[in-house]
């Protein structure tokens, strides 16, 4: 069969494929609020089990971020190469099994472990989804499509706020004390083992969703997947290209990863504010901003597509990366009003970016090695953003300014070089990410 002929046009059904993509959004949801709410409940978990914000931070990165980052490559594989509608079952099952676990853990090394599970089942998601949204969609639909998963994503850290500030404020006052199994647990407990429950939901509905037929041009001349070792010579080939943007997103998740677990905390220790409160004004504005940001960056890096050449989605990425830098300030700022109204509009511009670096990064890579692209992106990007994210900001809080009230500085000072060197290496790779768009053309 010649390579031409592996050019499949008959995409599925623009209903049944837009139907597949709200069953993604909503999985995205459940996976970045099972994910995150940990954010939320620094401070109980903290008082309860008797541990620093150096621990708690390696609980929101560390214990998730390694296991999530190694085993999505044998994930990322086996995704370009069996069935991957039965990959996120499986996931789906086991970081929900997983969150539970963590509401029953007495110390940090059973949290730590259970967390462990939550990163196992999550690593399942984004190599199977990110696959398989090219063949239901084409390159000029791609961009929205892969926002709207990312809007998920996105809105996934704004619901674990809102929802775990709802759900604890509920089991701390006793109004869901009548919930069977969870309302004598103590509350950060409750709420844990209470967002676990709808991933068994969503088990049985992803079942509805069907294997798409691998779509656009193949690597291999006889249809098959291509070989692992194929697969890594198409990196190391093109490896100026995704050195400096693997290099780059990962820098970019580093922030990404470690603001919003840090966040909350300038509320609560600097202003006094109440998890309920923090819950409700910060999963608020974390909702609109990472949701409309998303949206509008697919979209817009559709609409460029056929009027800016095959490197426009690289270069939206470097202006809307370059408006956030100053809009970093916002941790330190004076007022919480103040603090919310910039923090929204940093989330618009960077959920912009992030959603057209996805798109980018996807339409350089041949249809039957996308899964392990992803895997190596989430490689890299767990491993700097979550690993070192929160981290890193609690270092600089415990031992550069020794005071747990200084953290919005702390986010300041991380973030702020850490951007800045992103856009550097995104700038750097244009001209090779051109030349690689230009061979998939031939």
């Amino acid at each position: 069969m010649s390579v031409a002929a592996l050019h499949i046009r008959d995409y599925p059904s623009g209903r049944y494929a837009w139907y597949v993509l709200v069953v993604f959004f909503i999985a995205a949801i459940l996976s970045y609020t099972d994910r995150l709410v940990l954010n939320l409940l620094v401070d109980p978990i903290r008082r309860d089990i008797h541990i620093s914000d150096t621990q708690v931070s390696l609980l929101q990165g560390a214990a998730f971020a390694v296991v999530y980052s190694i085993i999505s490559l044998p994930l990322g594989r086996f995704a370009d190469t069996h069935n991957r509608r039965n990959v996120l079952i499986a996931g789906v099952l086991i970081w929900s099994v997983a969150t539970a676990l963590c509401g029953f853990a007495g110390s940090f090394g059973e949290m730590f472990v259970a967390r462990i599970g939550v990163g196992v089942g999550e690593a399942c998601l984004a190599p199977a989804i990110m696959s398989m949204i090219p063949d239901y969609f084409p390159e000029n639909r791609r961009g929205t499509a892969y926002g709207v998963f990312l809007t998920g994503m996105a809105m996934g850290g704004g619901a674990a706020i809102m929802i775990g500030g709802t759900l604890f404020d509920g089991f701390e006052s006793g109004r869901l004390g009548g919930l069977p199994g969870v309302g004598h647990m103590v509350p950060w407990r409750a709420v844990l083992v209470a967002l676990s429950v709808p991933g068994f939901l969503m088990a049985g509905l992803m079942m509805t969703v069907r294997e798409p037929v691998r779509q656009g041009k193949l690597s291999a001349n006889a249809g098959a997947p291509s070989s692992f070792a194929e697969t890594m010579g198409y990196f190391r080939k093109n490896s100026r290209t995704f050195g400096y943007l693997f290099a780059a997103f990962a820098l970019e998740n580093l922030p990404a990863f470690g603001i919003p677990a840090w966040i909350p905390s300038i509320f609560t220790r600097q202003f006094g504010m109440t998890l309920q409160a923090v819950g409700t004004v910060l999963g608020t504005v974390s909702l609109i901003g990472s949701g409309i940001g998303s949206i509008l960056g697919g979209v817009v890096s559709d609409w460029l597509v056929p009027k800016g050449g095959t490197d426009v989605g690289l270069r939206l990425v470097v202006w809307l990366s370059i408006a956030t830098v100053p809009l970093l300030v916002f941790p330190i700022l004076p007022d919480t009003r103040w603090i919310l109204g910039v923090y929204l509009v940093y989330l618009i511009l960077n959920s912009m970016a992030a959603t057209a670096g996805v798109t980018a990064m996807q339409n350089a890579v041949p249809s039957d090695m996308r899964g392990l692209s992803v895997a190596m992106q989430a490689f890299l990007y767990m491993i700097v953003g979550l690993g070192l994210g929160p981290t890193s900001m609690a270092l600089v809080t415990d031992y550069v300014f020794h005071d747990s009230k200084a953290v919005g500085m702390a986010i300041f000072v991380v973030a702020t070089p850490v951007t800045v060197a992103t856009i550097v290496l995104i700038w750097l790779s244009l001209g090779h990410y051109r030349r690689t768009r230009a061979a998939m053309d031939l």
